[in-house]
């Protein structure tokens, strides 16, 4: 991965729309709404306070220009705040918006200084006015030191003509000073305000910019934050010079132990030499200046399983078929490289549309694959100390013996998985991580029908139950026997089969439906992946007491 070229300075760059758009749209509408707010808090000066107590002055009229002026402007002012929050608005009608408020601001300020007498000096309250516009405008909005400085110029060329026009037109010997010192005053005034402005502009907007770089990862940048577990955080990220949406797996340095960092490796390697459509594709992977491993992979747009199933409810057999014969397609690529998953579970498993298929699925977070029981780096994952895993769905020998751990464990959390599918239940439950751990070892695997709201075939719950067998010898024989066992189903009646037509007419009916990945702190403790104390479990004799 290439370092990122340097970005230019905060004075010659322009902004870019993307991941952009909604912050500058909040910001407009702020400093359209503060503005608007000022306008109103002159209104009410006029109308009330200058009237009762400045006797003697030239207060304005009722219907005055002025009065009128703060009115049309007060009115504009909320209409963009407004339609500024109504909706998402791309940036570069907030910019133009921005424009628009800024301009008409100044502008108008200026065109009304001839239209008053210059004994109470408008052109000194105007100035007063645009500076605090332009320094509103400073502090709120997101803008290039360019287009500050070219708004205030504007504001600027603007407050002189109009002083000009009033002070030497017929009027302006109304005026305490000479025309000429009357305009260099305007002038002066707006000038070190406009200096002002381009400071506070340069300043923030470099800060910004130093914040987007901070969040920078060589050509990608991260954007929000889509899901977090023990092996760090993932990010939905851009690349920057392909526009590629990518996610990108992070490792902190304050959790890059030495085993952290073993893992995190194995997972990248594991992952990438892994092809199969329904595997995850790793695209790069490095690591940062300040220490943090990360790793660039496909972004998926679409829910994982457990998030599917809870808004959607337990799905239909076919579907649910439809949906495990990939996954097993996968595992048995994985399987064939001697590498076991070890953590398939719902939230595991991404489902979304790819080259024009629906429901397409794609197994993710191989944080916990392991070499094949025997070899030497699962010997010393195991003398480690402790076992990994999703209690809901975890193999009784993952729990009892982690050395006995090989790819018919996989099968053992696909039959739980398809149990969650099917039911919309896990297969057993319990208080703590424990007590379900020890159910997975001892208890019976309740009926399916029991639970499901739907008939499911003989055959299919029979299958299921097979992956759910206690010993790993009485399941399926291997991860490519179950996808053809699967297959063999779908082709067996209209309840068993699932087409793309089917999943297209599915997500084409349920497309207001919120069907979003969840944030990992939404989900069940017992359904996250979690760590147990070898040395605090008891002996398999004793966990069935």
């Amino acid at each position: 991965m290439s370092p990122r070229q340097p970005s230019a300075t905060p004075s010659d760059e322009s902004e870019a729309d993307s991941g952009e758009a909604p912050l500058l749209a909040r910001r407009v509408a702020i400093f359209a709404l503060t503005t608007g707010a000022i306008c109103l808090v002159f209104i009410v000066a006029h109308a009330g306070i200058l009237t009762t107590h400045a006797s003697g002055l030239p207060i304005p009229a009722p219907f005055s220009p002025v009065r009128g002026f703060h009115l049309g402007l007060m009115i504009a002012l909320l209409a963009i705040a407004a339609f500024l929050w109504s909706g998402e608005r791309s940036a570069r009608v907030s910019r133009a918006l921005d424009v628009v408020a800024t301009s008409g601001i100044v502008v108008f300020s200026a065109a009304l200084i001839p239209a008053l007498s210059l004994a109470i000096r408008p052109d000194l309250e105007f100035a007063l006015a645009c500076s605090l516009t332009l320094a509103v405008r400073a502090a709120f909005v997101p803008s290039t030191v360019r287009r500050t400085a070219a708004l205030g110029v504007l504001g600027l060329v603007a407050l002189m003509t109009g002083t000009a026009v009033a002070a030497f037109g017929p009027r302006g010997a109304e005026g305490p000073l000479l025309p000429v010192a009357a305009v260099a005053v305007s002038g002066l005034w707006m000038t070190c305000s406009l200096g002002a402005c381009v400071a506070v502009t340069k300043v923030s907007y470099g800060l910004r910019r130093s914040v987007e770089r901070a969040a920078e990862l060589g050509q990608y940048t991260l954007g929000e934050k889509i899901g977090e577990g023990g092996m760090g955080a993932v990010y939905h990220a851009r690349h920057a010079m392909l526009r590629r949406e990518t996610a990108i797996k992070l490792l902190p340095p304050d959790r890059a132990g030495v085993r952290a960092l073993a893992r995190f490796e194995r997972e990248v390697q594991a992952t990438s030499a892994l092809a199969h459509p329904n595997t995850i594709t790793i695209y790069d992977y490095g690591r940062t200046p300040d220490g943090s491993f990360y790793y660039a992979m496909e972004y998926v747009d679409g829910p994982d399983l457990q998030a599917l199933v809870e808004a959607a409810g337990p799905l239909p057999p076919g579907r649910a078929i439809h949906l495990l014969r990939q996954i097993a397609e996968a595992l048995a690529e994985a399987h064939a490289h001697g590498l076991v998953h070890r953590d398939i579970k719902p939230a595991n498993v991404l489902v979304a549309e790819r080259g024009g298929r629906h429901d397409f699925v794609k197994v993710v977070d191989f944080g916990l694959v392991k070499e094949e029981a025997g070899s030497a780096a699962a010997s010393q994952s195991a003398a480690a100390g402790g076992i990994t895993g999703t209690p809901h769905y975890m193999s009784p020998e993952a729990v009892v013996d982690p050395l006995r751990v090989d790819a018919r464990s996989d099968l053992y959390s696909l039959g739980a998985l398809a149990y969650f599918l099917l039911t919309g239940t896990t297969v057993f439950d319990g208080a703590t991580a424990m007590e379900v751990c020890v159910k997975q070892v001892h208890a019976d695997v309740p009926g399916l029908r029991d639970r499901a709201r739907t008939p499911i075939p003989d055959a299919l719950e029979a299958l299921v139950l097979a992956c759910l067998a206690k010993k790993p010898e009485d399941r399926p024989a291997s991860a490519a026997a179950l996808a053809d066992a699967l297959a063999a189903l779908a082709t067996r009646g209209t309840d068993t089969s699932w087409t793309d037509e089917d999943a297209r007419a599915w997500w084409r009916a349920n497309a207001g439906t919120p069907v979003k990945r969840r944030a990992t702190g939404d989900v069940s403790p017992f359904s996250r992946t979690v760590a147990i104390d070898l040395a605090q479990r008891r002996e398999p004799a004793e966990l069935g007491s």
